[in-house]
């Protein structure tokens, strides 16, 4: 694995935007042993790697352990261009 930081207690929040860009960089690249690593051994990733999205992340160190997104279902069933929501009757 290619170090990004050296181990530390906290990153400064430049340093977690370049292990973010990183992420969103090796995804679009499909890039997945970058995307692994880049994640703490018990990381959680709960992404659609859509725009429509506010998400949070928390890390462990200079790993991600936790990145969540949350989105309104109107905008991301738009942004799929769906017009019928598949989970509501």
């Amino acid at each position: 694995m290619e170090r990004i930081f050296e181990m530390s207690t906290s990153l400064s929040d430049e340093q977690k935007i370049a292990v973010f860009r990183k992420m969103v960089d090796a995804w679009q690249d499909e890039q997945w042993r970058i995307c692994a690593d880049l994640l703490a051994p018990d990381g959680v990733l709960q992404s659609m790697m859509l725009e429509p999205v506010v998400g949070i992340m928390e890390f462990e160190g200079p790993h991600i352990s936790v990145w969540r997104e949350y989105h309104d279902r109107a905008q991301l069933l738009k942004a799929q261009n769906k017009t019928v929501d598949p989970h509501r009757n």
